[in-house]
C-alpha cells in the first residue's frame, strides 16, 4: 500500500452497521447498513470487503458498499472469515461447526466440512500449505487441506487455558496460537 492510498479501519456493529474510519485523521468517513442483525466477522482485501452476520449470511461488498455482489446463506452464524491471498476464495466458519469456501470467480459456495462439535471462533487461510486453520469452542485447533477437503492435523487444548487466536506464517509451514494465559505456541505443520 503506497502513501497515497487512504488507510481505513472498518468496525461492524450489533445492529448490522459498518463504520468506516480514516486511520490517520480518526474521522468517521461513512456508516453503511449491511445486515439486519449483528455483524460478527469481516475481512477486507484491496478490492472488496466480506461480512458475516448473525442472520447467517455472508456478503461480499465493493469498497464503496453500494450493493453486495455476492450473498451466501450458511447453516449457522458466520463467526469467522478469511480471504485467500489471491483474493479468489473466502473461507468461513459458522456457529454450527461447519466450514465453507466461497469461490468468487465462479460465484459459488460449497460446504467444506461439518466436523467441529463447537462453534468455529477463528479461521486463517494458510496460502503456502493451501490449508485452512480453524479454532473452535470444542477445544481443538484443526488444519484442513482445502483441495482434498479433509483434516490433516488436530491439536487439542485445555479448557483451563483456552486458545484465543491463531495466525499462519506467510513465509513457512508454521502457525501460531495464542492462549488466555499469555502463552504463544508455534506449530510446525510438516511434523
Amino acid at each position: 500500500m503506497d502513501s497515497t492510498t487512504p488507510k481505513r479501519v472498518f468496525v461492524g456493529t450489533k445492529h448490522g452497521l459498518l463504520f468506516q474510519v480514516n486511520y490517520v485523521s480518526r474521522e468517521l468517513e461513512g456508516v453503511f447498513k449491511l445486515h439486519d442483525s449483528c455483524i460478527c466477522s469481516l475481512s477486507v482485501s484491496a478490492g472488496f470487503c466480506v461480512t458475516g452476520s448473525e442472520d447467517q449470511y455472508l456478503r461480499v461488498w465493493p469498497l464503496d458498499f453500494s450493493e453486495y455482489f455476492l450473498e451466501a446463506k450458511h447453516e449457522g452464524i458466520v463467526i469467522a472469515l478469511d480471504i485467500s491471498h489471491d483474493s479468489l476464495k473466502v473461507v468461513s466458519g459458522v456457529s454450527s461447526g461447519g466450514l465453507s469456501i466461497v469461490d468468487l470467480a465462479n460465484q459459488s459456495c460449497s460446504t467444506l466440512l461439518r466436523t467441529h462439535t463447537g462453534k468455529v471462533k477463528k479461521i486463517d487461510y494458510h496460502a503456502i500449505s493451501n490449508s485452512i486453520i480453524t479454532l473452535s469452542d470444542d477445544l481443538t485447533i484443526r488444519v484442513w487441506n482445502s483441495t482434498k477437503r479433509d483434516q490433516t492435523y488436530e491439536f487439542s487444548y485445555s479448557k483451563d487455558d483456552p486458545c484465543t487466536c491463531i495466525s499462519g506464517d506467510p513465509r513457512g509451514l508454521f502457525f501460531a496460537a495464542g492462549f488466555q494465559s499469555g502463552i504463544l505456541r508455534i506449530f510446525d505443520m510438516e511434523r
